[in-house]
């Protein structure tokens, strides 16, 4: 069964812990985070949303399936993924207007397109 995710893209050379600090900020002083032995560029971030249990998965990755989209370039992203139920699109939107030319797709299984967040202004 394939899930319904909110993504969003930002530069790759953000650190995961700058993701993390405004979790914190927003959400959940509490929040944790899991960077993977494994593979550095995999980072779940643990919080919560209210009474909501959240997951937020950060992952820089040049194979991801996200090669195609026009407004990358080789290898200088990083994408987030977050269940797409509550309040995931406002989540995503708070966490990406802190980062130039960030992008988002609010339901990554409707027909709608990605768009540039820009101090949450469509463009």
């Amino acid at each position: 069964m394939m899930s319904v995710d909110t993504y969003g893209i930002i530069n790759k050379n953000i650190k995961f812990e700058d993701i993390l600090s405004i979790v914190k900020n927003k959400y959940d002083k509490n929040a944790q985070i899991e960077i993977s032995n494994n593979d550095k560029g995999l980072a779940i971030i643990h919080f919560k949303d209210g009474v909501d249990e959240r997951t937020l998965t950060l992952i820089k990755d040049k194979n991801s399936k996200y090669n195609e989209y026009e407004f990358l370039t080789e290898d200088d992203y990083m994408w987030l993924k977050l269940g797409f139920w509550g309040n995931s699109v406002d989540i995503m939107k708070i966490i990406l207007t802190q980062f130039e030319n960030s992008w988002i797709d609010e339901n990554d299984c409707d027909n709608e397109s990605w768009y540039r967040i820009i101090d949450d202004i469509q463009i």
